[in-house]
């Protein structure tokens, strides 16, 4: 995915949500190109806004999705040691790894709080 593709698709959508209020606006296929670019620009500039935080705690809200740290934590590799030691290499003992890895790896990052579910008006 590219960045100016999901700043695109966010100043549309923003746009179709303006238009679900204020009906008598133009169709996004129909504003000029000035009009799209400062869009793209609000929708730019607020994604800049968000804070590293921000960006973990959308995360945090896919349940099938782990944030995980770019150097692992020493108890991280203690726990990938000891877990290779115990097992067989079987395809199971690789996924009870995998999972291990996953919430040890990851658990310092979910330690903050979800963020409250956005509340629809």
């Amino acid at each position: 995915m590219r960045l100016i593709d999901l700043v695109e698709r966010m100043a549309e959508a923003s746009h179709m949500a303006a238009r679900d209020q204020y009906p008598l606006l133009e169709p996004w296929d129909r504003l000029s190109g000035e009009r799209r670019a400062y869009q793209r620009h609000l929708m730019a500039t607020a994604l800049a806004a968000l804070t590293t935080r921000d960006v973990l705690g959308l995360v945090n809200c896919i349940p099938e999705l782990v944030t995980l740290p770019a150097e692992p934590s020493p108890f991280a590799l203690a726990e990938l040691q000891e877990a290779a030691i115990g097992d067989n290499g079987t395809l199971s003992d690789a996924k009870r790894r995998y999972r291990s890895l996953l919430s040890v790896a990851a658990h310092p990052l979910r330690r903050s709080e979800r963020p409250e579910a956005v509340r629809q008006p």
